[in-house]
């Protein structure tokens, strides 16, 4: 399991480390019952693609790119996998330069120009994909190459700590501090091998369970509308918590090779309590509802009572410690709630 989870991108959380306490709370599939599990905000998919290796049926949902392209390349795709070729193709010359325009700041140059190269591959493979359904898996799974290229070699996976590496960029003498250099490591790993790890990690991640696993890109409420399942996953944004809009929007500008402007969930903004009952009533059709839950603004009392004003609900903090990204795990240990509910 933990080597399919590699597949994934770091994302900040620490949701990997609550699987076994998330799935302790599901219906194991048997033989001749193969449940359905909703993952209504699929987000990094950790418990999507746990799910699936677990055999169940995983429909999952999410109105991001950065989750369409885990959900395509890895929830949905049993079978397509990365090779030598896909190397190669993607680190085909052309004259696309919208990292090294925009973002020149983030990156060493040799990255920059990595990124601007498979990026500008992506993009002619996207052109083609419109004609030729079938290459869509292979343009999910180079998309997920830049997305993991990206963050799994930065401080904290994320772009609030470009410093660290002007040094690098600059090519000039200078003082790092000691906590970075497991950092400075990583971003100075050579472009290609940097890719033959990241290949590796994805096709880690890619099996099939002999099920029809289905990815959605719609708002919550309309997917919740248009699905069944047995079991429903919850993992709305935490209101009052930084938004993955705002953390990651350079990660999105490049995904989408023009500038996104941030637009932060409903659930990190004020009346995210209206929209967990709007989300709650609109999932009534499901026996068993499990919520993930955390954030400075809402107490698990809060969320027990909005839960019971449908069903029962039962409530469990879960103590950890939180992940940066790629970083070790800090000292501090967050609190997470697990609620469940079960229709009587």
């Amino acid at each position: 399991m933990v080597k399919l989870l590699k597949a994934l991108p770091c994302y900040f959380g620490g949701k990997q480390k609550l699987l076994s306490a998330i799935f302790s709370q599901m219906p194991l599939p048997g033989p001749g019952w193969m449940p359905v599990l909703v993952d209504a905000f699929l987000g990094g998919g950790s418990v999507s693609l746990f799910g699936k290796a677990k055999g169940y049926q995983v429909l999952c949902n999410d109105i991001s790119a950065r989750s369409e392209v885990i959900g395509r390349a890895l929830i949905e795709n049993s079978r397509v996998r990365l090779d030598d070729m896909d190397m190669h193709r993607l680190l085909m010359q052309n004259e696309y330069s919208f990292v090294r325009a925009n973002f020149a700041n983030l990156f060493t140059p040799e990255d920059a120009e990595t990124l601007d190269t498979m990026l500008g591959n992506i993009k002619e493979l996207s052109e083609l994909a419109v004609q030729w359904h079938p290459r869509s898996t292979r343009v999910m799974l180079w998309r997920l190459v830049v997305i993991l290229y990206i963050v799994r070699y930065r401080k904290y996976g994320d772009f609030g700590n470009e410093g660290i590496y002007q040094p690098l960029v600059g090519r000039y003498n200078a003082q790092i501090k000691k906590s970075h250099y497991e950092s400075v490591k990583r971003i100075c790993t050579p472009p290609l091998r940097k890719l033959q790890h990241v290949f590796e990690a994805i096709n880690g991640g890619i099996f099939s369970n002999g099920l029809d696993n289905r990815f959605f890109k719609m708002d919550v409420l309309d997917f919740l509308s248009q699905v069944t399942g047995d079991i429903v996953y919850f993992d709305p944004p935490y209101y009052g918590c930084d938004s993955y809009e705002n953390k990651y929007n350079v990660l999105d500008s490049i995904l989408a090779g023009q500038l996104v402007e941030e637009q932060p969930s409903k659930f990190n903004q004020n009346g995210a309590l209206d929209m967990l009952r709007e989300m709650l009533r609109a999932a009534a059709w499901s026996p068993l509802w499990i919520i993930s839950y955390g954030g400075p603004k809402v107490t698990a009392q809060d969320l027990g009572a909005i839960v019971a004003e449908f069903r029962p609900a039962t409530i469990t903090e879960l103590k950890y410690k939180y992940n940066f990204g790629n970083e070790a795990d800090t000292d501090a240990r967050r609190t997470e709630m697990l609620i469940v509910g079960r229709r009587g």
